[in-house]
């Protein structure tokens, strides 16, 4: 990481910076020290296991970017949130933070990096997801298939597949907690920082993905901080992050001709 990147000093900075800020100022490398601040509090094994993650994830996502900066800036970014923001102590939820996308977007890729021969008959993203339980654990496998996009009916127009991902998004985060936390880290860690879109067009094609998701994320976050599965410190934090990416998005689509016209010239 290099002697700037390293040492008490910078960790403290590290760990009173906000992830924006640590992006833009140290990339992908202070993200990972950030990250590994974080599991540190961990049992080895847990340490272990999130760390494995992130050395296969940054493999697997090598060519990928992230609104102008790696991939891999997004995939630690959703742990720390987890880990950081909404009170997270479990190293097998913090390592399906790392691995949520990797089924959608590289499933053959992910099969092969992780060395395992899949059953015959599975679709890509179920055999990537049985050869994760088969690499890491079942438990990591299940918590990462909880929160892959479920399969969508052919023929759908783009507005009719905007409401199916809202409705699948809906029934995902109400089915189970840990499912909502995963969901919730990567769609903050996304819509909060919808502004460092890489041009107008996407800003504006996101804000409209995004924004209906707000309300049922704060109804959500209510109900589980009702049933005491979130504290109300934490429950405050995800309740901040989601009013400040819906007011982002509010924003981009109230004054989308303009930003189209700034933005792209």
């Amino acid at each position: 990481m290099g002697s700037m990147l390293a040492g008490p000093e910078f960790d403290y900075q590290l760990q009173h910076m906000p992830l924006s800020s640590i992006t833009g100022h140290f990339g992908e490398a202070g993200l990972m020290r950030r990250f590994e601040l974080e599991v540190d509090a961990f049992s080895f094994d847990g340490r272990d296991l999130c760390m494995r993650a992130v050395a296969d994830n940054a493999v697997l996502f090598d060519s990928d970017t992230h609104r102008s900066s790696t991939y891999m800036t997004h995939l630690l970014r959703a742990p720390i949130r987890l880990i950081r923001d909404y009170g997270v102590r479990d190293p097998e939820l913090a390592t399906a933070a790392v691995w949520h996308d990797g089924p959608e977007d590289h499933p053959r890729d992910m099969i092969h990096l992780l060395g395992v021969l899949p059953p015959e008959g599975l679709s890509s993203t179920d055999a990537a997801l049985w050869a994760l339980a088969q690499s890491y654990n079942s438990r990591v496998s299940w918590l990462v298939g909880t929160v892959t996009k479920s399969e969508r009916p052919d023929g759908l127009s783009d507005r009719e597949k905007l409401e199916f991902y809202w409705q699948d998004v809906a029934d995902k985060i109400a089915d189970n907690f840990e499912t909502f936390l995963l969901k919730l880290s990567d769609f903050t860690d996304n819509a909060v920082g919808i502004l460092w879109s890489e041009t107008a067009e996407q800003m504006i094609k996101f804000a409209g993905k995004y924004y209906p998701l707000f309300d049922v994320f704060l109804a959500q976050l209510e109900v589980y901080r009702m049933q005491g599965l979130i504290s109300d410190m934490h429950a405050e934090t995800a309740k901040q992050q989601l009013m400040v990416g819906s007011a982002r998005c509010r924003m981009i689509l109230d004054n989308r001709e303009s930003l189209q016209q700034v933005l792209n010239l």
